[in-house]
């Protein structure tokens, strides 16, 4: 199962609760338009959508920064992406792994995919799956949560050739 957002951009499209402003991370600023999450099964070859959502930006706020009236939803991406793979599993459908970017790489998503669903993970950023190559004496992993889903999804250490030894952090993880 893969779970991604996107932007659809709407820059000359009066503003509303779906059409507003987004940070954009590919752009590295803010783009008018319309959010979504997305959930792809994809096996065997075949790839299907079989969830969506748009990230609806209801309430209204001022920024207490710049005092300027903005937009939030009420729901985070990391609420729409927990509940879109519920409802995948609601429905039945058979998948054994779940990938996604590292902006979904919070510890309440790790423990839900892994522990409420019993799934496995795969991260990815920028096209390249996780951990890369490191430098003599550096951490292999930034966060136990991201040693924590290595280890669970199979990925071995770049640098050590080997699943990482991280089992008092995952612990650690786990009982929070």
């Amino acid at each position: 199962m893969i779970i991604d957002d996107s932007i659809a951009e709407k820059s000359y499209t009066d503003e509303n609760e779906i059409i507003c402003w987004h940070y954009d991370h590919a752009q590295q600023r803010l783009v008018k338009g319309i959010q979504f999450v997305t959930c792809l099964y994809h096996s065997q070859g075949v790839s299907l959508p079989v969830g969506f959502e748009l990230v609806r930006k209801t309430e209204r706020y001022l920024d207490p920064k710049d005092g300027k009236e903005k937009r939030r939803s009420s729901k985070s991406k990391n609420e729409i992406y927990r509940e879109l793979l519920q409802q995948a599993v609601r429905n039945q459908i058979p998948f054994r792994y779940v990938v996604n970017d590292v902006w979904y790489a919070s510890a309440e998503n790790m423990k839900f995919v892994k522990l409420t669903l019993k799934k496995e993970w795969l991260l990815f950023k920028s096209g390249t799956a996780w951990p890369t190559k490191t430098k003599a004496g550096e951490k292999c992993f930034k966060s136990p949560e991201l040693a924590y889903c290595y280890i669970r999804s199979g990925i071995l250490c770049a640098r050590h050739r080997r699943p990482h030894n991280a089992q008092a952090e995952i612990a650690t993880l786990l009982n929070e």
